[in-house]
C-alpha cells in the first residue's frame, strides 16, 4: 500500500473529530505540490538531508 492509500484507510476508520485535522493533512502533505509523496524518503538517494546546512557540514567532513 503507497502512503496515500494507508492514510485514507485511516481517514475512514478514524473519529470525527478528527476531521479537521487530517483534512489540514491531506491539504498540506498529500495534495502538495510543494512536498509531493516520492519527495518523503531519501532511501537511496546521494544527498540524504533536506538541511543544507547539515549536508554541507557532512561533506565538509568526509573531505577532511
Amino acid at each position: 500500500m503507497s502512503f496515500p492509500e494507508v492514510f485514507e484507510s485511516m481517514v475512514d476508520i478514524a473519529p470525527r473529530r478528527f476531521d479537521g485535522l487530517l483534512s489540514y493533512i491531506r491539504s498540506t502533505w498529500f495534495v502538495s505540490s510543494t512536498w509531493p509523496v516520492p519527495c518523503w524518503s531519501v532511501f537511496g538517494m546521494c544527498i540524504r538531508t533536506n538541511n543544507d546546512v547539515e549536508g554541507k557540514k557532512k561533506s565538509d567532513a568526509i573531505a577532511i
